[in-house]
């Protein structure tokens, strides 16, 4: 077989050729695969924030709310009484009996987005915040509840009323991106023990004995 003047003999080229084709490609191979990792990273962490976001928001306003009403479980659609704060020191006696000392907010799943809607007492239904790339959203009273110190069980059967609220939100599922699956129960801090009954509809009357704060529609 003939060689060149320095010794690398046709065949050698050829396969020093090949070799350098089979490593770029491999090359390139790597840098797509590392592309769409990235891509997967980010969607599942965006998916994933969003998911976060309304679980961690809702879990709050639930804590500060004294009553609940579930017009919808699954999908959710949840309305929110929240007592607001007195301005410059402990509330008067009768602060609770003002409407201005509370305001409506509401959770409601649209597709794939979960609406939130503020101050629906004023009649807002322009969403004020809304969460994207939602799978699920289903929410429902968890019903544990035994009868309250000193007291004899209210309503029967026993473990059907508490102040005690579970949602459950999910990403939305594609081939590209896993699901992710978040859970929590909260506990009503404004309601300390209500005619919460398992099931949907309204925790009750909560602080507003006088009934000045009424539940507004839904949106």
């Amino acid at each position: 077989m003939m060689k060149s003047a320095d010794g690398v003999t046709l065949m050698e080229l050829m396969i020093a050729s090949t070799i350098s084709v089979v490593v770029v490609l491999g090359l390139g191979q790597l840098d797509v695969t590392r592309l769409l990792m990235t891509q997967h990273v980010r969607d599942t962490g965006r998916m994933g924030s969003e998911a976060a976001l309304a679980m961690a928001q809702l879990a709050r306003d639930v804590e500060q709310a004294d009553r609940v009403n579930l017009v919808s479980l699954n999908p959710a659609d949840v309305q929110l009484r929240i007592p607001q704060a007195p301005v410059g020191g402990p509330p008067a006696p009768t602060y609770f009996d003002l409407p201005s000392s509370y305001r409506w907010v509401e959770y409601k799943l649209f597709g794939t987005e979960i609406r939130f809607y503020d101050r629906t007492e004023t009649g807002n239904c322009e969403a004020d915040r809304t969460f994207r790339d939602i799978g699920t959203f289903a929410v429902a009273y968890d019903d544990q509840a035994k009868a309250p110190p000193g007291n004899d069980e209210p309503f029967a059967p026993e473990t059907t009323d508490n102040n005690l609220v579970s949602f459950h939100i999910t990403t939305v599922a594609t081939p590209a991106v896993d699901m992710i699956d978040y859970h929590d129960t909260v506990a009503l801090r404004a309601g300390a023990y209500t005619n919460v009954n398992a099931g949907n509809g309204d925790s009750g009357i909560g602080l507003d004995w006088q009934g000045n704060a009424p539940r507004p529609g839904t949106c």
